[in-house]
């Protein structure tokens, strides 16, 4: 019998070229984390009266295409009557304002509601995939690693 022993370590113990291999390995680790936000996007806007049809969101695309279900009047009183710690209502309820100022035509309205609904999902998609977010994907996991940032199995 013999007795082995390896040696493994949390990502933070990692030196800088360990960690660059570490999160080279895991590009798409965040992806169905991602893709759960998106139902969750569109149940926001369902909420205030408006129907995401469909969305494209990536590196070169961004767009989300949509129509108001109610009256225009149902989705400003929507808006407005938002819980302050719903995601994105600060925007939305400006939007409201501007609005019902005169400062946004009806066809810009909607245009300018999807274009905030877009951000949200661009900001998401982008922390994602992006170094940061795959490093603290790979922290909350407590992932180990080999010296080499080659993970431990």
């Amino acid at each position: 019998m013999r007795k082995v022993e390896i040696m493994v370590y949390d990502f933070c113990e990692l030196n800088k070229e360990a960690q660059d291999r570490a999160v080279a390995d895991y590009p798409g680790i965040n992806k169905s984390e991602y893709e759960s936000l998106i139902p969750l996007i569109y149940a926001d806007a369902l909420a205030i009266g408006l129907e995401i049809t469909s969305h494209a969101i990536g590196y070169s695309q961004n767009q989300l295409l949509g129509y108001f279900v109610g009256t225009l009047k149902d989705t400003l009183e929507r808006i407005r009557s938002m819980s302050s710690d719903k995601r994105g209502s600060s925007e939305l309820k400006t939007l409201a304002d501007m609005y019902l100022s005169g400062g946004i035509s009806d066809d810009n309205f909607l245009f300018y509601i999807l274009y905030e609904y877009t951000k949200s999902l661009y900001k998401s998609f982008i922390h994602s995939f992006s170094t940061e977010g795959i490093v603290e994907t790979i922290i909350a996991n407590e992932m180990e690693f080999y010296p080499d940032g080659k993970t431990y199995k």
